[in-house]
């Protein structure tokens, strides 16, 4: 093991245990309010007409914490498996499938750097709330790993806090890991990257509080340029090359 991988190994044991301690309250800490069930709700809504998943597509949710996204896919309909480093986060993900009597997803506990699955295992792979925590280099490893797993022409989306929400002020803010268009080139080198869709630009929250329907009819929507980059996060929808399909398609 080189002295990055072992960087990558020691900062996955910071973070299982930091999660392990949070697994309780992590829900409540950020998504008990009516905006933050608001955003839940909006990123599976977004999520689930970027995927438009076919019944015999495999799913998987990367970093899945408490099932948030897996769960809410689920309960669309979606066939969907969810991993995560933390064994605590996914009692709580587990608990929420008890509760809702769910049969279409799974989980289990795995390492993002060494995902338990053969080559060209998956269709499409999500991954929301992760990417920001994590050093470039460690990024860079998972995209690797997310690349193997992945069939040829299958998709990845991945979601980004954007510098540009706020008028730079997030890129400003030390405790939230931004990602730049330069570094959006180097991470998905390996991949095309087909689409950028916009998760809450400021004020939706405010327009969702007024309107819930107008606020998830405007969020949905933020496809296109400038929106997509002022928005507090960014979703990057990257394809895995493969030699038969064609790259010229942004439809997942």
């Amino acid at each position: 093991m080189n002295i990055a991988e072992q960087e990558m190994e020691n900062y996955s044991r910071v973070k299982n245990a930091d999660y392990t301690r949070e697994a309780d309250v992590y829900d409540s800490k950020r998504f008990a309010s009516d905006l933050g069930r608001f955003y839940v709700d909006l990123t599976n809504a977004i999520l689930y007409d970027l995927l438009q998943v076919r019944k015999e597509e495999k799913i998987l949710d990367l970093a899945t914490g408490t099932g948030r996204v897996a769960v809410g896919l689920a309960e669309r309909g979606v066939s969907i498996s969810g991993v995560d480093l933390t064994w605590k986060m996914l009692q709580r993900a587990k608990e929420k499938v008890e509760e809702r009597k769910l049969k279409n997803v799974s989980f289990h506990v795995a390492n993002a750097l060494h995902l338990p699955y053969k080559d060209n295992t998956f269709d499409k792979i999500v991954s929301i709330r992760f990417f920001h925590i994590l050093p470039f280099v460690m990024q860079k490893a998972i995209v690797r790993e997310v690349a193997r797993v992945l069939k040829p022409g299958g998709f990845f989306v991945a979601e980004f806090n954007s510098p540009f929400a706020g008028l730079f002020l997030w890129a400003a803010r030390r405790d939230h890991q931004v990602i730049w268009p330069r570094q959006i080139k180097a991470l998905f080198n390996e991949m095309i990257v087909v689409k950028k869709v916009g998760i809450m630009l400021p004020g939706v929250g405010r327009v969702a509080r007024m309107s819930r329907k107008a606020g998830e009819r405007l969020g949905r929507s933020l496809t296109f340029f400038p929106f997509n980059h002022l928005s507090n996060q960014i979703l990057i929808v990257a394809k895995n090359p493969a030699s038969v399909a064609s790259h010229a398609s942004a439809g997942l």
